[in-house]
């Protein structure tokens, strides 16, 4: 800014015109947000007294510009006008006239959240000095504003002024016999900011005054709040410091509940808040107490001492019938029936519900925090015993009311696990502990149809949210209380007044009430309740719109089933109309529209003989034009598959030509979609497609049939296999149902096939479509030349050779092939074994072992001869594992000759021993169980005789096969490997690797077998076993949470703190090896730590719900902090999924998580590194900055850690690198979450 400017600003400001003064300022506030504005000394003082003198002015306006404008001005001075100025700030805070001071305290608090951290330290001294004086004045307004200001301050720069820690400690703890409760509770505050930075010496003075003053005064009085006001403060910001300290403090919060008097329900409060903090705070250390807090809190979420409640009303809800009807129609009850309970509201000077809405969030934070208690918390809560939640619902004052119906909802839902299938489908999965909502659903229910009678809305929604999750968690079996909730739903939903989130929870309940019921339940209130729903189908706001017409969709399954009956066309048009009016709608939000679409492609597909065909050609041109719709489109395609799926008549009336029928106009929309860059529209364009072709086959005409062949084709790539593979199932669809357009298939698809085959990445179901489509492609295209195509695509890899291998055995194993095309090819490739190229011989095997799998090559004599001399052969170890991959697999063709040879060669040929075994693996692995079994007495004992052989290798497959074979033959096999556990070291490693094998996905007869012998192996996960032995433990373990979970799940409690022990560096595993003028560290426990992270990964994957949040949370530190950056990383994603599993939980540990990752982020690149070394030290530096930014998204983190914040601020946002890659990774997670 110009001398010049400033000049003009100075006249300006002093002018007396206010709206000139107040422009002045706006003026200067802009021109100070450019990155561009250099000031210098004399600019940064004469602008800063010019604002500060504004900061006087008589106009409120002028005065809030002037602080808007310390902001941008703090950031462009220098230290010493930055110290100048807040010296002035703070002097006329502890000095000026209460007009002065109050704005002065704005601006104060403004620079002080502004200050770079760098400038800080002498301007914040200069502060301190001037706001400690302001405490000794008698002037109870200013200490009130120095309060505030410190506690600013030392959020910000506590560590900056530990010189002050002392005196500030003192002044803080003088202020909490002030009179005045405000400044209580700001020393309390300031205190509790404090105690995040000073030495443990003055810590422990602290909280030796804490609980010296608790002990004096247990009784109750003043000083008893304001210090048990104060624990509660300091547990939530340093929760990890106070836990130590709760042996003492927990038992004289114990003895104070006692000791009070009836009147002191503010003390009361206090300590349940306290608790409510040492819970969510201080996790470990409280572990102790729980039960303890559970009982007092209990005991206060009952305490109403100035009101009885009506026993009666219980015993006679519980003798109630389960199928008493609320009303007719839920509009016409009876008002004395809608109301409170009697005994009217509590008087002003009741404050008793604060103890109990303590108490309630108290559990809360139990019940979430706490899964591993589960048990417990439900006999003490909501068991056949003890049914204290039920029993709340009736209290009095609605906010508590709220609060016990949510710790009902938090209790429910951690009852049940949910899996997301690949389809998308959600499973729940329920708890052990769903036996205590089976045997009170009866009293639950009884207590909510008393709530959905209220008058309140508040109440009413609360129900409508518990009876939402009580339903998902039971899976229905609610059909008992139907006349008591529909007739509750339909009133909410036709109740007169602008009730918008009443309206939406009701039909949110009914929704989830609808899809988890049989058709049965509700015929009785169809009527009724589909009219109430059409009446929200048409209200003015668009989420309840949305939610209405979600509704209808569940309707349709409702009134479908009335087929045959007198209603079921009304009920089918009522539904349309109502439906297709708003489907009719452009201008509408997108849910609505969405919803509109979803609904009325079911409507036409399941009630679509109920509609004229006037009224099915309107509904298919509307869904035609939100297919040509941007915005409407991908849900358009899913709604058309589901019209192709139960296929609907897309031509209802008459059409002159082919294109001019619907099915043409669709598939051409379709395909051209398939050009678009945008992969969740391809793939369900993909699927849709594939419907169209299987139910429409007959009736697509030849240029839609070349459009979808031309346009699917470009998809087949390796760059998306998912998006290739649809493609390649939807060619094989088009050949399926019309066989004659396979040559063209041929000659569109077949070179990208084929080009496709070239990729070291295919695998998998992109591989198996292309294999199908080949299949399918044999019988109208000359073999030879087939072949010749699939043998000339360019093999780089040894997976290219596998995938041409897997190629040419389809095309043999087709039945279109001819019996001499078969065998010329297989005496093709058998010459070749004897070819001096190597490629041409790894093509052979691979060939040869993927044919000999079906097709039995035992009448080539020459075949296992020429694969075996492979063995010797110079080529290679990759030659010598082809021919041992080709041995495996032509020897499952005719296992009576093959297998007993390489038995015999694996017990008489040392040498050969290790390729053989992998051959037996292949054997063990391709074939099928009921071909093994004949041979299990052969195999068994020979690998049992290897499972201590000095070669990993061999103990590795030998392993793996002893685990597949007990797929075959568990009785023989599992007892065997159990006898191996009392013997040495590299035999029990065997065994426990074998078991890992013997784990599968699929549900299997033997898993009850296995889940009762699998913890004999899982026990030698201790420390007093070698790391082989533990490895191979946890990665038994591993295997098992990831495919199996039930086999382990029960024994959570004892197999996780053995796991846990494997995630801590142990020094004394690591070796020091000298070479020359260097020593080398070769640490033998790396890749047992490793395996115990991965472990800890699929544990929270499967079990979030089941293990303890804290306990878990406590072995993030290690792997942060460990010297390897794969477990690093692997660390820093776990960190990512604990924010979102245990947010409560992390928060209260965030501090334990800071040094590590600050030495991550502040580690130096190393001159010498190299460009791969490089790029490896980027990649560990962004995986930290996802760790961090998942941290950031905890809701409180900042206001509740200063030591993140310090990280972020210091280490993050004043380096520019380092914020560089920040604001990268947050970019690409936020476009990741929208997309």
């Amino acid at each position: 800014m110009s001398t010049f400017s400033v000049s003009s600003l100075t006249e300006k400001s002093s002018s007396l015109d206010k709206d000139i003064r107040h422009m002045a300022m706006w003026d200067l506030n802009n021109e100070l947000q450019k990155d561009t504005l250099k000031l210098d000394e004399n600019s940064q003082r004469q602008l800063a007294e010019i604002v500060l003198k504004l900061l006087d002015d008589t106009s409120s306006d002028v005065q809030g510009v002037a602080v808007k404008c310390l902001a941008p001005l703090v950031k462009k001075m220098s230290k010493q006008q930055v110290e100048v100025n807040i010296s002035k700030l703070s002097e006329n805070l502890a000095l000026g006239k209460d007009e002065k001071r109050d704005i002065s305290t704005i601006a104060l608090k403004t620079v002080v959240s502004e200050i770079p951290i760098e400038s800080a330290v002498g301007p914040v001294k200069k502060a301190i000095d001037n706001l400690v004086k302001a405490l000794k004045t008698n002037n109870q307004e200013v200490k009130l504003d120095a309060l505030d200001v410190l506690g600013d301050i030392l959020n910000r720069f506590g560590t900056l002024v530990t010189s002050y820690h002392s005196d500030l400690q003192s002044s803080f703890t003088a202020e909490l016999s002030a009179k005045r409760d405000p400044i209580r509770k700001r020393a309390i505050t300031c205190l509790a900011e404090l105690s995040v930075h000073t030495s443990d010496k003055l810590f422990e003075e602290l909280i030796q005054l804490v609980i010296n003053k608790i002990e004096a005064n247990i009784a109750g009085g003043e000083e008893l709040r304001t210090f048990i006001q104060l624990t509660s403060a300091i547990s939530k910001v340093v929760g990890q410091r106070l836990g130590k300290h709760l042996n003492k403090i927990v038992p004289l919060l114990m003895e104070a509940a006692e000791k009070i008097s009836e009147s002191e329900n503010d003390v009361r409060e206090y300590i349940m808040q306290a608790f409510d903090s040492f819970v969510v705070r201080c996790p470990d250390q409280i572990s102790k107490h729980l039960h303890l807090i559970l009982i007092l809190a209990k005991e206060y979420l009952e305490y109403d001492p100035n009101y009885s409640y009506d026993t009666s009303d219980d015993e006679a809800e519980e003798e109630e019938d389960q199928d008493e009807e609320m009303g007719s129609d839920g509009e016409g009850d009876d008002e004395d029936s809608i109301g409170d309970d009697e005994g009217g509201m509590s008087d002003d000077d009741d404050i008793s519900w604060k103890v109990r809405r303590a108490a309630a969030k108290c559990i809360g934070s139990l019940i979430r925090s706490r899964p591993e208690m589960l048990t417990i918390l439900y006999k003490e809560l909501c068991s056949s015993e003890e049914y204290l939640l039920p029993q709340r619902f009736k209290e009095r004052e609605e906010p508590v009311k709220l609060d016990v119906f949510q710790i009902f909802i938090d209790l429910l839902n951690q009852t049940v696990t949910h899996t997301t299938l690949s389809n998308g489908e959600v499973i729940v999965n329920q708890r052990a502990e769903i036996k205590y909502i089976k045997e009170t659903k009866n009293i639950i229910m009884s207590r909510l149809k008393l709530m959905l009678k209220e008058k309140s809305h508040k109440t009413r929604l609360g129900a409508f949210q518990v009876l939402k999750v009580l339903t998902v968690t039971l899976k229905g079996g609610l059909e008992n209380y139907v006349k008591a909730i529909l007739p509750a739903v339909t009133h909410a939903l036709v109740e007169k007044g602008e009730q918008i989130a009443l309206k939406l929870e009701a039909l949110s309940f009914l929704k989830v009430f609808l899809a988890n019921h049989s058709t049965d339940v509700i015929k009785p209130h169809l009527s009724k309740l589909s009219q109430a729903v059409y009446q929200r189908v048409n209200d003015k706001y668009y989420k309840i719109i949305a939610e209405s017409l979600r509704v209808c969709a569940e309707l349709v399954r409702f009134i479908k089933s009335t087929k045959g009956s007198a209603e079921y066309s009304k009920y089918s048009q009522d539904l349309f109309k109502n439906v297709c009016d708003r489907l009719e709608v452009q201008d509408i939000d997108q849910d609505v529209k969405e919803s509109a679409i979803q609904t009325a492609g079911l409507i036409l597909a399941n009630l679509g003989d109920q509609l004229s065909p006037e009224q099915s050609q309107k509904t298919l041109n509307l869904l035609l034009e939100r297919l040509k719709n941007e915005i409407t489109r991908l849900t358009a395609v899913r709604t058309w598959a589901v019209l192709a799926e139960n296929k609907v008549n897309l031509e209802p009336t008459s059409t002159t030509s082919a294109t001019d029928s619907f099915l043409y106009k669709v598939i051409n929309e379709l395909s051209n979609f398939l050009k678009k860059y945008n992969r969740p529209l391809r793939q369900a364009t993909l699927n849709t497609l594939t419907t169209f072709v299987k139910n429409y086959s007959n009736k697509i005409d030849r240029t839609s049939y070349n459009q979808i062949i031309n346009e699917s084709s470009s998809l087949v790539v390796d760059s998306d296999l998912y998006l290739a593979h649809l493609s390649l199932q939807l060619e094989s669809q088009i050949i399926e149902s019309d066989p004659k357009l396979s040559q063209q298939v041929r000659d569109v698809v077949l070179p990208k096939l084929l080009k496709l085959l070239e990729s070291s990445t295919l695998q998998g179901n992109a591989l198996d479509s292309g294999l199908k489509l080949l299949s399918m492609l044999v019988s109208t295209t000359d073999f030879d030349k087939l072949l010749k195509q699939v043998l000339d695509v360019k093999k780089e890899s040894k997976q290219v050779y596998t995938n041409i291998g897997k190629a040419v055995a389809t095309l043999c194993a087709t039945k279109s092939t001819s019996d001499n095309h078969r065998k010329s090819t297989i005496d093709r490739f058998a010459s070749d074994l004897q070819s001096k190229e190597v490629e041409t011989k790894m093509l052979a095997l691979f060939t040869l072992g993927e044919i000999g799998r079906t097709i039995d090559l035992s009448s080539n004599a020459n075949v296992r001869r020429d694969i075996e001399a492979c063995f010797e052969d110079e080529g290679g170890e990759e030659l010598k594992n082809a021919a041992s991959y080709a041995l495996g697999n032509i020897s499952v063709g005719n296992l009576k000759d093959f297998l007993p040879k390489i038995i015999q060669g694996i017990r008489e040929n040392p040498k050969r021993k290790y390729l053989l075994i992998h051959s037996l693996k292949e054997i063990i692995s391709e074939a099928k169980p009921e071909q093994m079994t004949p041979f299990i007495q052969h195999t068994v004992p020979l690998l049992f005789e290897n499972c201590d052989n000095e070669e990993e290798g061999v103990r590795n497959v030998v392993s793996e096969c002893l685990g597949k074979l007990s797929l075959v033959d568990y009785d023989q096999v599992m007892p065997q490997l159990q006898a191996l556990l009392t013997q040495s070291e590299l035999k029990r490693s065997t065994a426990i690797s074998a078991v890992k094998y013997t784990i599968t996905e699929q549900q299997r007869d033997t898993d009850v077998k296995l889940k009762k012998d699998l913890p004999s192996f899982l026990k030698l996960l201790d420390k007093s076993q070698s790391v082989t032995v533990r490895r191979a433990a946890v990665l038994l373990l591993n295997s098992a949470a990831h495919n199996k979970p039930s086999l382990i799940v029960d024994r959570l409690d004892t197999i996780l703190p053995h796991l846990y022990q494997e995630t801590v560096f142990d020094e004394s595993l690591v070796r020091v090896v000298s070479l020359g003028p260097f020593k080398h560290r070769t640490d033998d426990g790396l890749e047992l730590r490793k395996s115990a992270f991965e472990c800890l990964d699929s544990m929270l994957d499967q079990f979030k719900s089941r293990i303890d949040p804290n306990k878990f949370i406590a072995q993030l530190p290690n792997g942060l902090g460990d010297e390897n950056d794969d477990i690093k990383m692997l660390t820093h994603l776990i960190t990512g999924k604990a924010a979102q599993a245990y947010p409560a939980s992390l928060l209260s540990s965030v501090d334990l998580l800071i040094p590590p990752l600050t030495k991550t982020l502040k580690k130096k690149e190393k001159e010498s590194a190299v460009a791969q070394e490089k790029e490896r030290e980027a990649e560990v530096l962004r995986s930290a900055m996802k760790a961090v930014n998942a941290l950031k998204q905890l809701n409180g983190v900042e206001e509740n850690s200063a030591a993140f914040v310090d990280m972020y601020q210091k280490v993050i946002i004043n380096d520019a690198k380092l914020k560089a890659v920040f604001d990268e990774v947050t970019s690409n997670t936020e476009d990741g979450l929208q997309g």
